[in-house]
């Protein structure tokens, strides 16, 4: 089961761009911004992406779930 991803997950994001979380990193768009500006108790589905050929660990965030 993948996680679900918080912005106190991520450090509180104020700009788009790749995060960490644990050893995974995460990327973050602006509209993940606006979401948790609106509602900063949001949580995203994270949903892996790692590369081939990548050893790291790399999570994009899918759809929002607002009443967590």
């Amino acid at each position: 089961m993948l996680p679900t991803i918080s912005q106190r997950d991520v450090g509180t994001p104020t700009e788009p761009g790749e995060y960490l979380f644990g050893a995974a990193k995460v990327q973050v768009e602006s509209r993940h911004i606006e979401i948790w500006n609106t509602a900063p108790e949001a949580r995203f589905n994270a949903i892996l992406c790692t590369r081939v050929g990548d050893s790291d660990r790399r999570y994009a965030l899918g759809q929002p779930i607002l009443d967590a």
